[in-house]
């Protein structure tokens, strides 16, 4: 299967396309194999990416290393897996008293395993508060030191755009594309979605390292 489709069905579809647009380069090759001969146009994010003229300079936040929220992303789902991105935080509690961790968007089941976290671990962790726009959304990234997202497939994922715009250090999974963007262990981590254990020493990592955080910044 490919993209939702039996392979027979997308080779049908790919006959009648005109040109294809993707987020990400690695898409392109992917679709050479699927058997498109037709035009690529360069990489783009669906959202459109970022707007900087709209956004606070960097400098109108906080340093990386004087932050204390940590966000997570909430979904788990078909493709969301947010509920290993709080075991991972479990596992890096004792790095994580003096944080405040909000989770966007949670599932309810991810808010019900926050709320046992919060209990067992002595963490300051719960679902994040609605805000009424998408500047109030990055203005609130930009309070983050660092953004968890966890998944099986993604492309280049919005919540990642935003946390490198405003020095937030992003630790994602390596079913996305963010290879493409950054430059992994130095400017975020990039790991298994599956790999619970990692995901907690990129956080131990990310919590701790002054240094690190700034630079990628």
């Amino acid at each position: 299967r490919a993209f939702g489709l039996p392979v027979h069905d997308w080779l049908a579809v790919a006959e009648n396309v005109d040109a294809v647009l993707n987020e990400c380069a690695r898409d392109g090759v992917l679709l050479r194999d699927l058997g498109y001969d037709g035009p690529i146009l360069p990489p783009q994010p669906a959202s459109g990416g970022i707007d900087f003229d709209s956004l606070p300079p960097l400098s109108a936040f906080a340093r990386p290393s004087e932050r204390r929220l940590i966000l997570v992303k909430g979904y788990h789902g078909w493709a969301g897996r947010a509920l290993h991105a709080l075991s991972a935080v479990r596992l890096a509690a004792a790095h994580l008293r003096d944080y405040r961790i909000r989770i966007l968007r949670p599932a309810p089941v991810v808010s019900e395993m926050a709320a046992l976290i919060a209990e067992s671990g002595g963490l300051d962790i719960a679902p994040a508060s609605w805000v009424p726009d998408h500047a109030a959304a990055v203005r609130r990234m930009g309070e983050a030191r660092m953004m968890l997202a966890c998944g099986i497939s993604d492309g280049i994922g919005t919540t990642l755009l935003e946390a490198m715009s405003v020095g937030a250090w992003p630790i994602v999974s390596d079913t996305c594309c963010a290879a493409e963007w950054f430059e992994p262990g130095r400017d975020g981590h990039l790991g298994s979605p599956h790999d619970v254990a990692g995901m907690a020493e990129a956080i131990r990592r990310a919590a701790t390292d002054d240094a690190l955080v700034d630079a990628a910044a």
